[in-house]
C-alpha cells in the first residue's frame, strides 16, 4: 500500500498523490508513520479535548483541520464538529498539524485544554446566572450589581 511520507496517510492501491498534501506518495511504510502509532495511545489516552470543543473554528483551523474548519461556518454544524472535536480532537491535531516533537505538542494541547475549559466554565457559570435571574425576576441581578458597585 502507498504511503505519504508528509502525512503519514495510507493510501489504496493505484493512488499516486497524497489528496491531503499534494506529495507523491512512496511504496514502503515512512518512519514517521510509525512514531506516530507509537504516540498514538498517548494521544488518545489524553481524554476529552476542551480546546476543540469550545473553540471549534479556531482550533481546527490552527491545527490544519481545514475540512473541520469549513464545515464550521455552517449552521448547525459547527455543533456537531465541536462534539466530534471533544472526542478526537487531540487525535486530530496529533494527525494534521506537524509539530517539533511530542514534547512540544502535548505543551500545546495543554494550553489549549486549560484556556477550553476555562472558557467552558465561564459560560456555565454565566448561564447558571442567567437561569436564576430568570426564575427569581431581574431584581435578583440587579441587587447584585449594584452591591458590587
Amino acid at each position: 500500500m502507498p504511503w505519504c511520507p508528509n502525512c503519514a496517510d495510507e493510501y489504496l492501491e493505484g493512488v499516486m498523490i497524497c489528496s491531503d498534501c499534494g506529495s507523491e506518495l512512496v511504496a514502503e511504510e515512512p518512519e514517521i508513520v510509525h512514531v506516530m502509532r507509537t504516540r498514538l495511545k498517548e494521544v488518545r489516552a489524553m481524554g476529552w479535548c476542551w480546546g476543540g470543543f469550545q473553540f471549534t473554528f479556531i482550533w481546527a483551523f490552527a491545527n490544519k483541520a481545514w475540512l473541520i474548519a469549513v464545515g464550521c461556518l455552517m449552521p448547525g454544524i459547527w455543533i456537531l464538529l465541536s462534539f466530534y472535536l471533544g472526542f478526537r480532537g487531540h487525535e486530530v491535531a496529533w494527525r494534521k498539524r506537524r509539530f517539533e516533537s511530542f514534547e512540544q505538542y502535548k505543551e500545546t494541547m495543554k494550553v489549549w485544554d486549560k484556556w477550553g475549559l476555562w472558557w467552558f466554565i465561564l459560560n456555565m457559570t454565566l448561564l447558571a446566572l442567567w437561569v436564576i435571574a430568570m426564575l427569581t425576576g431581574p431584581d435578583w441581578l440587579t441587587d447584585i450589581l449594584i452591591g458590587m458597585l
